[in-house]
């Protein structure tokens, strides 16, 4: 919640960490809580990172594009 307010530019790399860690995150949580809360973080990953994954696309798309 703390990225928040920042501009997009400067969310991106914390954005990127928090993907990373993401995955382990997800599997710590459905080994202890089990598979609902799990859906319930994706779904809340998917909102919270729908923004930076779609500037992060479009910058790839762009590289791409050069290459």
């Amino acid at each position: 919640m703390a990225l928040a307010p920042l501009p997009l530019r400067h969310q991106i790399g914390p954005g990127f960490a928090l993907l990373l860690v993401l995955p382990v995150l997800l599997i710590w949580t459905g080994r202890v809580y089990g598979p609902w809360p799990v859906v319930c973080a994706c779904a809340a990953a998917v909102s919270l990172f729908r923004k930076p994954l779609c500037v992060l696309a479009k910058r790839a798309k762009r590289w791409f594009r050069k290459s």
